[in-house]
């Protein structure tokens, strides 16, 4: 395997693509996708459902998405050739044979696996079966200023600074790169969205023009064993979006510098300072399409289900974003630091 997978990213990846099936359990409020309880010895350590609904697995389950999201999968290897190593083990994997799980999987489709981390913290009032804590646009802004743990300066005991500094910035490298909005600008304030865009067909862009919205960030995920550390969930990609119309607002805090949008002025300006430097030498190595397909073939069945033809002009399409990525980067003088 590459050598941007760890050892535990292997176990997983073996485990989601072999473990045999014990049953299905929905997750509420999320109609459209299933827990997987995998049958491994018959020997199961499932808590009871807690008064959340959130019932608990230890390690034998994960979440089944639709065929439709089947780029969370190249998301996670984007994540690993990236060294950003947020997101949760991803497999394609199609449940031929498997009647007991319903009708709607015996098509023979490959649908993405995602392994499922019983240690996720859930809180806040706001959605807090998708947000490990309740943040808004503003809020978030003011922790990206305070520069939570950068430079081993301790923060203030008032500020919300559990999570360490560098891991925003990775966050919205990685948004930027799938122009995933859902986390950070699930109003569509930064581009010109489409009717296919749920913020469109919702209303939610109406905010963006009010100054009194509170415009709320959601699939904010950290995880009990280490909450300074963020969990990426939620990131199957857009590939329709174009150049011209690329959402710069998931790189930047409310400020200074101007950016013409949806016939409004927005102001912008980096508040990140340093990103991840194996990240950004990745994107300027003109190379991550390459390391990218090179990835996707240890998934047999992905590579095997995925029309090449498109996966091919998708991970061009990653790569010439990257670029873009990676001048804006270089263009604001934000510094590139080694990993902690």
């Amino acid at each position: 395997a590459p050598e941007w997978f760890s050892a535990d990213d292997i176990d997983k990846m073996i485990h989601l693509a072999t473990w045999n099936i014990s049953h299905l359990e929905n997750i509420p409020h999320h109609p459209k996708v299933d827990k997987i309880v995998f049958d491994k010895h018959g020997n199961f350590e499932i808590q009871p459902t807690t008064n959340d609904h959130l019932s608990v697995c230890t390690d034998q389950c994960a979440v089944l998405k639709s065929y439709r999201d089947m780029f969370e999968v190249v998301a996670y290897h984007l994540d690993r050739v990236l060294g950003l190593d947020r997101a949760l083990p991803a497999v394609a994997r199609a449940f031929t044979g498997l009647g007991h799980l319903g009708l709607r999987y015996e098509d023979g489709r490959a649908r993405p696996l995602i392994w499922w981390d019983p240690d996720l913290i859930h809180g806040g009032e706001f959605q807090e079966d998708q947000n490990s804590f309740e943040l808004d646009w503003s809020t978030y802004q003011s922790i990206l200023r305070a520069r939570c743990w950068a430079d081993g300066r301790k923060p203030r005991p008032w500020g919300r600074c559990s999570v360490v500094h560098l891991e925003w910035a990775r966050l919205a490298m990685f948004d930027f790169l799938l122009q995933v909005y859902d986390r950070l600008d699930r109003n569509c304030c930064g581009f010109r969205p489409t009717e296919q865009d749920k913020c469109e067909s919702d209303g939610r862009t109406a905010d963006c023009d009010n100054p009194d919205a509170q415009l709320m960030l959601v699939h904010i995920f950290s995880n009990r064993n280490d909450p300074s550390r963020l969990v990426f969930l939620d990131n199957a990609g857009v590939a329709e979006r174009q150049e011209d119309n690329l959402d710069f607002r998931l790189l930047a805090g409310i400020d200074e510098y101007h950016l013409i949008c949806r016939g409004a002025i927005f102001l912008f300006s980096f508040h990140f300072y340093r990103v991840p430097r194996r990240a950004v030498e990745v994107l300027k190595s003109g190379r991550l399409a390459e390391l990218l397909l090179r990835s996707l073939q240890v998934d047999r069945v992905f590579w095997k289900t995925q029309d090449r033809d498109n996966l091919t002009k998708y991970v061009h399409i990653l790569q010439k974003r990257g670029q873009i990525l990676a001048d804006y980067i270089d263009e604001q003088g934000i510094a590139l630091v080694d990993d902690y």
